[in-house]
C-alpha cells in the first residue's frame, strides 16, 4: 500500500482552502494594503468582495470556484459529525465553541462563493454585451489562468516590492488564523484519514482470515500502512495545539472509538497525560487479547530501550517495526507517539479477528533473520 494509492480527505480539503487563500491573497493585495501571512476569515471575505466587485472586472478560474465548492462541501458533511458528537458529549464547551466557529467559517465560504458565482456572471454578461475588441474593460483571461498556473508552483514564488510598499512574501508562508474557525474541520479531516487507514487494514486481515492472502503481503500491508499513519501525524502535529498533541494520543489510547478527548486536552499537561496511559489501558482494556500482548513483550521492550537508540531500525540485532518503535520510545521518554494510538487501534482489530493467542505473535520483538526468511 503506497502512499499514492491512499486518498487523503485531510490533504485534499487542505489544499482546496489553501489554493483559495493562496489565489485571494495573490489577487486581493493590489487592493488591501498591508497584508501579513496569517489571516483571519474577516480578512478572506475582505479580500473575496474587493476581487469580486473590481473594476475593470476579474475572469475568476473556474477552478477557483470549484475548489470553494468542494471545501464547503467537505466541511458540511464535518459538521454532520459534530452535530452527533456534541449530542453524546456531557462536557462539550469547547466542541460547541469551536463549531460555532466551524459554522462561522461555513457561511463565509459560501459568501465568498457567491461573491465568485456574481462576479463570473457580471464578466458573462458584459462580454456578451460589448465586442471583445474592447479589452481595455477586461483582465485577459489568459493572464488570470497564469496567476493560477504559478500559485501551484511547488516551490512557492516571492515579489518584490512595488512602488506601492507592498510586502515581499512566499506563499508557502500563508495560512488561515486557526482561532476563526478552521482548526477543528482540520482535526477532523485528520481522524477521518486514520478511520479510513484502519479500515482498509482491517480489511486486508479479513482477507488474510479467509486464506485469500498469505501473513507476510498481511503484514507488509500494515506495516506501509503504520508508517502512513507516522507521516500524517507528524505533519498534524506541525500544525497543531502542542498541548492537544501531547494528550490526544494518549486520550485515544484510553478509548477505542474515540475522539471523546476535548475535555482532557483543554486542562491537562503532556505530563499528566503520560502519567494516566498505564491507568486508562488497566481501566479500559485490561482483558483485551491486545493489552494482554503488550504485557506479555513488556519486558523484551525495556530491554530494547535499553540498549538502543531513539530511531534505531534494529536493536541488538532485533528489527523494530513501526509500532514496536513507538513502544521503545514510550520506555525510553515517557512519551507515547501519537502514532501508535492510531497503530495501536489497528492492532486490536486484527487481534480480535484472529482470536487472543493467535495474534500474539505479531507484537514479539523478532530478529531480523526471521523477518528475511518471512519474505522470501
Amino acid at each position: 500500500m503506497a502512499d499514492s494509492t491512499f486518498s487523503s480527505r485531510y490533504r485534499k480539503y487542505k489544499q482546496d482552502t489553501h489554493r483559495l487563500i493562496r489565489w485571494l491573497y495573490s489577487i486581493g493585495r493590489t487592493f488591501v494594503q498591508p497584508l501579513g501571512t496569517t489571516l483571519s476569515v474577516k480578512d478572506l471575505l475582505t479580500l473575496a468582495h474587493c476581487i469580486c466587485s473590481a473594476v475593470p472586472i476579474i475572469d475568476i478560474p473556474l477552478e477557483i470556484e470549484y475548489a470553494v465548492r468542494d471545501a464547503i462541501a467537505g466541511r458540511v458533511e464535518a459538521s454532520r459529525s459534530y452535530a452527533s458528537l456534541l449530542q453524546s458529549c456531557q462536557a462539550s464547551t469547547l466542541l460547541a465553541e469551536q463549531n460555532a466557529r466551524h459554522e462561522h467559517f461555513i457561511r463565509v465560504l459560501r459568501q465568498i462563493l457567491q461573491f465568485i458565482q456574481e462576479a463570473r456572471s457580471r464578466l458573462k454578461i458584459e462580454c456578451n454585451a460589448r465586442k471583445i475588441d474592447d479589452k481595455g474593460k477586461y483582465v485577459d483571461p489568459r493572464a488570470a489562468a497564469d496567476i493560477l498556473r504559478s500559485l501551484d508552483l511547488e516551490a512557492g514564488r516571492s515579489e518584490e516590492c512595488d512602488d506601492g510598499g507592498l510586502p515581499d512574501y512566499d506563499d508557502r508562508d500563508l495560512k488561515l488564523d486557526r482561532d476563526d474557525g478552521d482548526f477543528l474541520f482540520e482535526l477532523w479531516t485528520f481522524l477521518q484519514d486514520q478511520r479510513d487507514l484502519r479500515e482498509h487494514v482491517r480489511k486486508v486481515w479479513d482477507r488474510y482470515h479467509k486464506c485469500n492472502i498469505t501473513f507476510a503481503v498481511a503484514t507488509r500491508v500494515t506495516e506501509s500502512a503504520f508508517g502512513i499513519i507516522r507521516e500524517m501525524c507528524d505533519a498534524f502535529t506541525l500544525s497543531s495545539y502542542e498541548q492537544l498533541t501531547a494528550c490526544l494520543g494518549l486520550a485515544l489510547f484510553s478509548s477505542s472509538t474515540g475522539p471523546m478527548f476535548f475535555t482532557l486536552a483543554t486542562d491537562a499537561t503532556g505530563s499528566r497525560c503520560n502519567s494516566i496511559w498505564t491507568q486508562s489501558w488497566q481501566a479500559s482494556f485490561s482483558e483485551h487479547p491486545f493489552a494482554q500482548a503488550l504485557d506479555a513483550v513488556a519486558e523484551s521492550v525495556s530491554a530494547l530501550a535499553i540498549k538502543g537508540s531513539p530511531g534505531d531500525d534494529a536493536i541488538d540485532g532485533v528489527f523494530l517495526d513501526e509500532f514496536t518503535r513507538a513502544l521503545v520510545v514510550f520506555k525510553q521518554k515517557q512519551i507515547i507517539p501519537m502514532s501508535a494510538a492510531f497503530q495501536a487501534q489497528i492492532y486490536m482489530d486484527f487481534f480480535e479477528a484472529l482470536g487472543g493467542d493467535a495474534g500474539l505473535p505479531l507484537l514479539a520483538p523478532r530478529r531480523t533473520h526471521e523477518i528475511m526468511d518471512e519474505s522470501r
